[in-house]
């Protein structure tokens, strides 16, 4: 039971960060759409501390996972952060991939299954 909730809280952490590198990427476009990047416009955007947030709850569920967990079993699903990253720039920013980045993602999920036969 408590490998069930190791892996429950690395999948969360996976989402947190992929989702808080989605909303960083959107935080820097929003800045330089119109000007250079700038920390201090950074620093003055709302979006770009709430990514901070998520990606902050995203620790706290790997810390506690590692808890529950062994690290090897950890780590394997906190490899899906790349693939929830590719698909939130690909869904939300309209961003192009290539059929080597969608195999890419493809295999990242068949070794998560891989892992849990």
């Amino acid at each position: 039971m408590s490998d069930m909730l190791g892996i429950i809280l690395s999948l969360v952490a996976a989402v947190c960060y992929g989702i808080s590198a989605a909303m960083q990427k959107h935080a820097v476009a929003k800045i330089t759409a119109k000007k250079r990047f700038s920390f201090r416009r950074l620093l003055k955007n709302a979006r770009w501390y709430a990514s901070l947030g998520v990606g902050g709850i995203g620790i706290l569920a790997y810390l506690t996972a590692m808890i529950y967990a062994p690290l090897s079993t950890v780590q394997v699903f906190l490899s899906l952060t790349l693939v929830i990253s590719v698909l939130a720039g690909f869904m939300f920013f309209k961003e192009r991939m290539k059929v080597k980045e969608w195999l890419c993602v493809v295999m990242i999920i068949a070794g998560v299954f891989l892992t849990i036969l």
